[in-house]
């Protein structure tokens, strides 16, 4: 728009000028305008400049700030303590924690499904499952509730955050239960999958995934890729 306004004083200036020189009684008079004319171009090029000066340091600022949050991920990452599969955690007088495997699916089974059992289906055409698979041994005195071990969130590209919520298997891996109403029995081990569902960009795509695993009050940062 600044332009247009640049563009049009400028014919105004011409043509003034030119008038200008075909009429000798009014020169005195089109010189004032022109000069006025000049002022206001000088106004609006100093206006203009300002605009893109402020356009220019509100797009630094939007990208300084994009990179200040990635950097705050990945230094909140670097603090975590890191979980490795197949690699036992101990967490005294608690439990044992160990990572088995992860998987992406549109749909979960029982490791051994019986004849009759429960699964999970992603609904969206454009989402899947993430599960997180954890052996969990309890350490406590008493058996304890499944879901008091443990509470994953995964993350995408260290900032798109899906909560999970966790299954259990019983009968020998034919089928699930809930975490919520089943114990764990001292000295006894079971294995609780964490699930959620997520977009498939998340299962396609080249960036980070990871699991942030919380237990007894600590959190562990588990890399799946």
């Amino acid at each position: 728009m600044k332009y247009r306004l640049l563009i049009l004083v400028a014919i105004c200036i011409l043509s003034l000028t030119a008038c200008s020189s075909n009429t000798g009684g009014n020169s005195s008079e089109v010189g004032t305008k022109v000069a006025e004319l000049e002022q206001k171009v000088k106004s609006l090029e100093a206006e203009n400049k300002k605009l893109k000066d402020q356009n220019a340091a509100t797009k630094t600022s939007g990208n300084n700030t994009e990179a200040t949050s990635q950097t705050k991920s990945e230094e909140q990452n670097k603090k975590m303590p890191l979980l490795t599969k197949n690699k036992m955690q101990l967490f005294d007088n608690f439990a044992e924690i160990t990572i088995t495997k992860t998987k992406f699916s549109k749909k979960i089974e029982p490791s051994s499904p019986s004849s009759f059992y429960t699964y999970y289906e992603a609904k969206g055409e454009d989402t899947t499952y993430l599960a997180l698979y954890i052996k969990i041994k309890n350490l406590n005195e008493s058996g304890t509730t499944a879901n008091k071990f443990a509470n994953v969130i995964f993350k995408y590209d260290d900032k798109f955050s899906y909560d999970a919520f966790s299954v259990l298997e019983e009968n020998g891996g034919g089928n699930f239960t809930y975490t919520n109403i089943t114990d764990i029995n001292p000295l006894s081990s079971n294995t609780v999958i964490f699930l959620a569902e997520v977009p498939k960009e998340v299962e396609t795509g080249n960036k980070s995934v990871t699991a942030e695993v919380k237990v007894n009050g600590e959190t562990y940062l588990y890399k799946i890729r």
